[in-house]
């Protein structure tokens, strides 16, 4: 619970290591809420007037969750007190006390449902983290004989929204919020000792090709530029046929047959990798949704059809 009035703590998660020798991470990666803002002239006139369309809806968002060398992607919904909706529908504004339309405070209640892949470990701490928002090209469509301008998303896992962690041994991972489980890439910005903490998402230089970049900065005052380049299909091919092997083993499943329908590099192919698990099985399963389209997460934050 909290120290104000009125206001109390949902617990969302608990991580093996305590939060106070690794402050928890949050990040809202995406939100299913996607719909157009009301006109100016829809909201009441008055000063002290609030377009509450923003805010009074429930709203569920994908967040990460991280502390110490775990991480999780679970959905937090926030669901506004069904009265305050109803005031809202009449007056377009909430208000109480003596003065007419001051704003007062809306009841919400935060629901949340357990990590549906489970708590992912990395190597090292966990120091920052940063979103990054989905790489998009825009395209010109006609409806009802309107001209509008229609967001098209390339097919392939890493088009999606991504997450960037900086880990302690100084690799920045890439990775789905989909799939928080399955590294896409890592890239290394510290040595050992390593001292950069901080992670930012620029934002997209060109509103026609979404180029996504990541600042990284040090306590020495060094900072480094970071960019997110499109997956190739060799990158697909080489991380499918690994976590295939991982899955099955080397010798649990035609091998070589999918590595040549893939066009995978020898290097990939010849991965010994650990003993096959059920958990890297599930990983594969999981990755394979994702791509494919398949995944509840996909259909609900990106829509049906976006990969």
């Amino acid at each position: 619970c909290t120290s104000k009035k009125n206001i109390s703590a949902t617990k969302l998660i608990a991580f093996a290591q305590s939060s106070q020798v690794h402050p928890v991470i949050t990040l809202e990666v995406t939100s299913s809420v996607d719909r157009p803002v009301p006109a100016s002239s829809e909201v009441a006139s008055s000063s002290f007037s609030l377009d509450l369309s923003r805010v009074l809806r429930p709203i569920t968002s994908l967040v990460i969750l991280a502390s110490g060398r775990e991480c999780a992607a679970l959905e937090v919904a926030s669901i506004p007190d069904s009265r305050a909706l109803a005031m809202h529908g009449k007056a377009g504004s909430v208000g109480t006390g003596a003065g007419a339309g001051m704003i007062g405070l809306v009841s919400t209640m935060v629901k949340s449902a357990p990590p549906r892949h489970g708590i992912t470990s990395l190597a090292s701490p966990i120091l920052a983290a940063a979103p990054l928002s989905p790489r998009t090209r825009f395209g010109r469509g006609v409806e009802n004989g309107i001209v509008s301008r229609t967001k098209i998303i390339t097919g392939d896992l890493s088009a999606g929204p991504l997450v960037a962690l900086l880990t302690a041994d100084g690799l920045i991972h890439i990775r789905s919020p989909f799939c928080i489980a399955v590294p896409l890439t890592s890239i290394e910005v510290g040595t050992r000792p390593n001292d950069f903490f901080s992670l930012s998402a620029l934002p997209c230089p060109s509103k026609s090709v979404r180029t996504r970049s990541i600042l990284a900065t040090s306590y020495g005052g060094e900072a480094r530029l970071v960019s997110c380049q499109a997956e190739s299909s060799q990158d697909f091919a080489d991380r499918l046929i690994k976590l295939s092997i991982d899955a099955f083993g080397s010798n649990g499943f035609p091998r070589l047959e999918l590595a040549e329908a893939l066009g995978a590099t020898f290097s990939a192919t010849s991965y010994s990798g650990p003993e096959p698990t059920a958990h890297k099985r599930s990983l594969l399963r999981q990755y394979l949704e994702c791509e494919l389209g398949l995944s509840e997460e996909v259909r609900t934050y990106m829509g049906n059809g976006a990969f």
